[in-house]
């Protein structure tokens, strides 16, 4: 048996940096053999850099190409590996860094045709000198520009050339040499390992130094690596040890350990080395029976490893966590390397036999990606975690035709837990882009081909388990042609113009059979095109359950997935579209339980990615309903479940919410053998705190059932305040003049484009609100108001010199209109609310402010305790009151009647609420400023911190309530000057029930700020222990 150990430096190796050595960037025609040249010691592991390409114009990065592989020995310890990156740009000027993840270090930086400053990324500021030597375009693609010279490195090199490639070979005129001195190495075989697997660690002392030497080794993060502190080198100089990469049980995704090994005494330098861990604790994905396959546009490839966009993509992939990908835009450079890549570090294999990168009919020949796909490296491709029993490429080599834009990839899945005939087959597609007369018939045609190639590869949608989604570049809702035919003269003769002045390219080779003059259904694209092969799409919306957008860009629908008959015989499945920015308010499909960063789908791609849970057996179902579509926190809900079929034993379901412990029933719900359903009931718990209302997905459970699942809108109690309702105007007669006037009291200008403001309606004591009126744009200074009305209130506003003259008839609803300074002061919406619905108001999806009091009708409209009413009438808010209301029943408690009409508006009222001052004395603005924060962490809220004297931006300064000497009641401090106030005394003999307690006060000291420390002693002795506690209520 022959052992061979390949040793990978990642350390300074022999002294001789890793740097880029040869480029071409530019040729004659179309730019062809791209790429960049990577030299340095024999042995370097080049998974440790990335190259990262910065545009001239603006200095932004536009590429990322993460390195892999290992440099080859050319002799004298020294090599050199030539990397394909397609797309470089040519110049006036254009740059490229070399930089090394473990180290976080720019090792290199250069530009052709001027210098340049890079901005932003991983080079952020960095100056990119010029090379001094450039390529024209007019050269053949056989010459490059190349570093030439004698020494240790990049300081003895200077840049020649054009002139003839050495592409993978060290340059002609050019010698390295290494640096005397020690040296330290440090490498990773493999570099990048599962959890639970093992790895050999290997540290390299040049030279030998003949004696035992130890070294220092330090792990970042802390413990992801079972390694000790401290290691000894023997005398040879080479410590190969093997290290186990522990199971941790966190669902945390891709991480990169870094581990740097020093020598305590200084005499040698350090070294590192990266070892990429795939989490192995794999998220909640489908449920038994089911495949979960998403279909990903990742936007002309997901870059390199460690890149922005390569770790959002891998993000976005982790927390969905699929059996199967159909990706669209996939850079094929490097062997489809990035892809390869990205697929390991998500935990698929990333192997050929999983991979549909092309057809198996044309293994061993040049990628083809379509027809007419053009110079852009946008390949379509299949990617699964099992074996793949074969690849077509639909349309590819059917001689006599140029019509694809891009080849459908279909790919039959080897499942293990199906039998063969069960199978499924995947296909991938990507559409001809744009709207135009001859890009939609290409669409259609394209469909119609896709039917085509699916018959002949033995696929019927009838029989077999199908799925095919992706960018299918139409959106369903929009006005679409009816039809077309192909014997039309802008068909048959490619050039001729389509009645909207488009015209298929000249390259265009239709097939024989349309001169026959076939009729191509289209609108209602794709759906007229799918259903045509019995196919269904599948209902995909966002977590909210409301959006359809999967294109954020233009609020357009682009991506599907259709499913086949035997698939919609078992439902279909259950799909979602996935965007970051609704996990805060929606739970959706149960996927990674942690939160998503708000921003992550749009660094990702300008897709949407989409997915869904594809029932492949007949399973029986499990069916959840709610009885309503909200609840709030501290209320009771019930739900019914039921079976798909009578069941002759019994069946136990488990019901929970999948995130988090919102919604749970405590115990297995059993169903009796011969009974279909059940109703429980469960207490959602009122976890106090801010936080947006969130739509919580409730599942149903039991092992051999396929699950169910419901939706229900948890909504938080309490108010932040942040902004409050500060004048209402309901109009007696017509819809004129209804409007609200809302304050900004976040101690902050309110940027309306981050944090947008929406007013809500809920209808005669209905709990499903609708979006009355929403800012989304402008700036709203602290202490502003903003009137939110009809072109009556914009008339008003100009009248009282808030706005300059202006019309406002045809402005669109949600128009934000600025003063002269700037500042937001009118939002545009002819508002619908009556004096009988309640408004609620939220700052970013949190609950600033209510009006009402949601899920009460109060007939006719609410009113009291004296004149005030909210039919027909105009209310102001009290001076005196300056916090937000989670609902109320009588408005006079918070508004006073202002009369009819517009009066006052558009004038920040003068508020006098002692809680303004306590909160800006104590330095709290913004969410840190609401009743129920608690900025110090320390368990108590403001509300009660402002009420029994506590600090509260100081941990552990709470308030104190101490329990009297003789048990019988406590003494506290209490803010009695404030008449808001509402102080309750409770007791327990088991503190779980609590009731209210009689008694006496007595006041033990009158402080300068005008609260009491006084003693509350219970009017009855009790029987046995009992607690006692202090109830604040500020009305």
């Amino acid at each position: 048996m022959v052992v061979l150990l390949v040793m990978l430096w990642a350390g300074d190796g022999r002294g001789v940096p890793v740097f880029i050595n040869e480029v071409h960037y530019d040729n004659s025609g179309v730019d062809v053999e791209e790429g960049v040249e990577i030299a340095g010691p024999a042995g370097t592991a080049l998974g440790d850099y990335m190259v990262v390409g910065y545009n001239g114009t603006g200095g932004a990065e536009y590429v990322t190409l993460g390195l892999s592989g290992v440099i080859p020995d050319e002799g004298m310890g020294f090599g050199a590996v030539w990397v394909p990156m397609a797309g470089l740009q040519n110049g006036a000027p254009d740059g490229l860094v070399l930089y090394r993840k473990s180290s976080g270090e720019v090792v290199q930086g250069l530009a052709w045709e001027g210098s340049m400053t890079a901005v932003g990324g991983v080079a952020a500021g960095r100056m990119l000198a010029d090379m001094g030597v450039s390529q024209s375009g007019a050269e053949p693609a056989t010459l490059t520009l190349q570093l030439t010279g004698t020494g240790t490195g990049l300081g003895a090199m200077s840049w020649v050339g054009p002139r003839t490639a050495s592409r993978g070979k060290l340059n002609a005129g050019q010698t390295l040499t290494a640096v005397t001195g020690p040296t330290t190495a440090a490498g990773f075989v493999p570099s990048q390992a599962r959890e639970g697997a093992e790895v050999m660690l290997t540290l390299v002392l040049t030279p030998a130094p003949g004696v035992a030497v130890e070294m220092d080794v330090a792990v970042t993060p802390r413990g992801a690596l079972g390694l000790p502190g401290r290691v000894t080198v023997p005398a040879s100089g080479v410590l190969t040890m093997p290290v186990r990469v522990p199971v941790d049980g966190v669902v945390e995704g891709y991480e990169l350990v870094s581990v740097v090994a020093s020598d305590p005494l200084g005499v040698r330098p350090p070294a590192g080395a990266v070892l990429g861990v795939i989490d192995a604790d794999r998220p909640r994905g489908a449920p038994e029976g089911s495949v979960r396959v998403m279909s990903f546009n990742v936007l002309l490839g997901t870059g390199g490893p460690g890149s922005a966009g390569f770790e959002a993509a891998r993000e976005v992939t982790e927390r969905i966590s699929p059996d199967v990908i159909l990706f669209q835009e996939v850079a094929s450079a490097g062997e489809f390397g990035d892809l390869v890549a990205f697929l390991k570090a998500v935990g698929f294999p990333g192997t050929p036999e999983t991979m549909a990168l092309k057809g198996d009919a044309f293994a061993g020949v040049p990628l083809v990606r379509g027809d007419l796909s053009g110079s852009q490296d946008a390949a379509v491709v299949v990617a699964s975690r099992w074996p793949l029993k074969r690849r077509v490429q639909i349309g590819r080599g059917l001689a006599g035709r140029r019509e694809i834009t891009r080849f459908p990839m279909l790919a039959e899945v080897d499942v293990p837990w199906l039998g063969a005939a069960d199978d499924p087959v995947f296909v991938s597609v990507h559409l001809k882009a744009e709207r135009s007369d001859a890009d939609f018939f290409r669409r259609a045609l394209e469909v119609m081909r896709l039917r085509e190639g699916l018959a002949a590869a033995g696929i019927d949608p009838a029989v077999r388990n199908l799925v095919v989604g992706g960018d299918f570049n139409e959106t369903d809702w929009l006005e679409q042609p009816e039809f077309y035919r192909t014997d039309a003269a802008a068909v048959q003769v490619p050039g001729t113009l389509f009645p909207d002045g488009s015209a298929l390219p000249s390259t265009f080779l239709g097939g024989s059979d349309l001169a026959a003059g076939l009729t191509l259904r289209y609108r209602v694209f794709p759906h007229s095109g799918m259903e045509m092969a019995g196919m269904k799409a599948l209902g995909l919306r966002q977590a909210d359950g409301v959006s359809e957008v999967t294109w954020p860009g233009l609020g357009s629908k682009l991506d599907y997935l259709f499913v086949s008959g035997p698939v919609v015989s078992r439902g279909g499945g259950e799909g979602e579209v996935f965007n970051s920015e609704v996990e805060a308010v929606a739970d959706g499909l149960p996927k990674r339980e942690g939160l998503a960063v708000s921003g992550l789908s749009g660094q990702a791609s300008d897709h949407l990615a989409v997915f869904a849970d594809v029932p492949m057996t007949g399973l029986p179902g499990l069916e959840l309903r709610a009885e309503r579509e909200w609840v709030n926190e501290g209320e009771v809900i019930g739900f019914e479940v039921r079976l798909g079929r009578v069941w002759a034993e019994p069946v136990a379901v488990t019901v929970r919410s999948w995130r988090d412990g919102r919604v749970v029933v405590p115990e297995p719900v059993v169903i009796p053998a011969g009974q279909t359903s059940v109703r429980v009931v469960t207490a959602v718990p009122w976890l106090g705190g801010l936080e947006a209302h969130r739509a919580v997905m409730v599942e149903a459970s039991a092992a051999g059932w396929r699950r169910g699942l419901a939706r229900v809108m948890v909504r938080n109690r309490e108010a932040s305040g942040q902004v409050l309702i500060t004048q209402y105007a309901e109009p007696a007669v017509g819809s004129a003049g209804r409007a609200l006037e809302l304050m900004n009291l976040s101690g902050a200008a309110i940027d309306l484009g981050r944090r947008p403001v929406e007013v809500r309606r809920y209808a005669d004591g209905g709990g499903g609100g609708v979006v009355e009126a929403r800012a989304g744009a402008g700036q709203w200074p602290a202490g502003g108001v903003l009137v939110v009305g009809d072109e009556a209130a914009g008339a008003w506003l100009v009248g009282i010199g808030v706005l300059p003259p202006q019309g406002f008839a045809g402005v669109a609803d949600g128009t934000v209109i600025s003063n002269a300074a700037g500042a937001a002061v009118l939002l545009m919406d002819w508002m619908g609310f009556d004096g009988n619905d309640a408004l609620e108001v939220l700052v970013d999806g949190v609950r600033s402010d209510v009006f009402g009091e949601i899920g009460h009708d109060p007939g006719s409209g609410w009113s009291g305790p004296g004149v005030e009413r909210t039919v027909d009438r105009s209310l102001a808010l009290r001076g005196a009151v300056a916090t937000g209301s989670g609902g109320w029943r009588v408005p006079g408690m918070r508004f006073a009647d202002s009369g009819v009409g517009l009066a006052g508006f558009g004038v920040a009222p003068v508020l006098t609420d002692p809680w303004l001052g306590w909160a800006a004395a104590a330095g709290l603005s913004g969410m840190r400023a609401a009743m129920a924060a608690d900025p110090d962490g320390d368990g108590a809220v403001n509300l009660l911190e402002y009420a029994l004297g506590g600090a509260p931006q100081v941990a552990g300064s709470g308030p104190v309530v101490v329990v009297t000497a003789d048990g019988r009641g406590i003494e506290r401090v209490m803010r009695v000057r404030d008449g808001a106030l509402r102080f309750q005394v409770e007791a327990s003999d088991d503190l779980v029930t609590w009731v209210a307690v009689a008694g006496s006060e007595t006041v033990l000291e009158v402080r300068p700020d005008g609260s009491e420390r006084r003693r509350f002693r219970a009017g009855d002795a009790g029987s046995g222990r009992r607690w006692f506690r202090q109830r604040v209520v500020r009305e």
